[in-house]
């Protein structure tokens, strides 16, 4: 069963960060190796800027956060003693609370806006790290990669892991808030930069409410696309508009609004839930059946 102390859930999450490290990189080697029997075989240069571009493709990132995904989850559930349907639960009933996640991920969108202006006027972000950002979002370059590595990918891997296993399995032990606040920050330093950090820190916190309340994975990772794309949105345009003219600061009425649309989707979906979460099924062992017992007929 999913049943994680604080210390353990420490020890689960640098599993994954293991798997999730290891297999990217190897993600982007297979890549670069492709590309460069390609040049080769064509006659063409091999140059430092081709076997970088093929290995901050978002195809590596899918591919690598794909196959670390489904390593952890072999191992983790080998772990537990558990099969693989007991990880999946996705929930996506009743189809209504779609409508009040809808209100809190606009107003979470908004105000997370405000909050990575302010977070970047205290530390800008470093040119290398908007050139990795606008390479990974290019459309013109990967039109499909990118939606599929930052709408799909990303928000069903990264909600199955830090709300379906990391969160679910502390709020069988923890406290409530204490297994949201430590599944968020796991989340933040699972992007493994200070730039994405504060804001992974504040969905995590978001979405870790909307679970708490559900159980409900694929809220989860519905909050988590729209987030994404209207990221991928910006990231797009990075290499190609100033940033003064992408980048704008929230007027004071649009965090008023970003505030309402966020307060009024949480006391709808406090009262939608008001008879509390739904329970998991698998989060305790469930007793041995007993022995069958027969019984002979006394001899005379």
């Amino acid at each position: 069963m999913l049943s994680y102390s604080k210390g353990r859930a420490v020890i689960v999450f640098l599993k994954w960060m293991l798997c999730f490290i290891a297999l990217n990189q190897v993600a982007a080697a297979i890549f670069a190796a492709v590309v460069a029997a390609q040049l080769l075989c064509a006659g063409e240069a091999l140059t430092m800027q081709a076997l970088m571009g093929a290995m901050t493709s978002p195809w590596v990132a899918a591919v690598g956060n794909t196959s670390a995904w489904l390593m952890f989850m072999l191992w983790e559930m080998k772990s537990a003693r558990m099969p693989w349907r007991a990880a999946l639960v996705w929930r996506a009933k009743p189809v209504l609370l779609f409508v009040p996640v809808l209100l809190i991920g606009l107003g979470m969108i908004i105000l997370i806006n405000e909050l990575d202006m302010r977070f970047q006027d205290w530390l800008p972000m470093s040119d290398s790290f908007k050139q990795l950002m606008g390479d990974l979002g290019d459309f013109s370059k990967w039109p499909v990669g990118s939606a599929v590595t930052l709408v799909v990918v990303a928000p069903f891997t990264e909600e199955f892991l830090c709300r379906g296993v990391f969160l679910r399995g502390m709020l069988n032990r923890l406290r409530p808030w204490t297994a949201i606040v430590l599944s968020a920050v796991f989340f933040a330093v699972m992007h493994l930069n200070p730039w994405q950090a504060v804001s992974a820190f504040t969905i995590g916190l978001v979405l870790g409410w909307i679970y708490m309340r559900t159980r409900s994975v694929a809220l989860c990772v519905f909050v988590h696309a729209l987030n994404n794309a209207v990221a991928l949105y910006f990231m797009s345009k990075m290499n190609t508009v100033p940033e003064a003219e992408l980048f704008w600061e929230n007027t004071w009425w649009m965090n008023l609004g970003g505030v309402a649309l966020l307060a009024a989707g949480a006391m709808w979906l406090r009262l939608a839930t008001c008879n509390g979460a739904p329970p998991d099924e698998l989060a305790t062992s469930k007793p041995p059946p007993l022995p069958r017992v027969t019984t002979e007929p006394a001899a005379n």
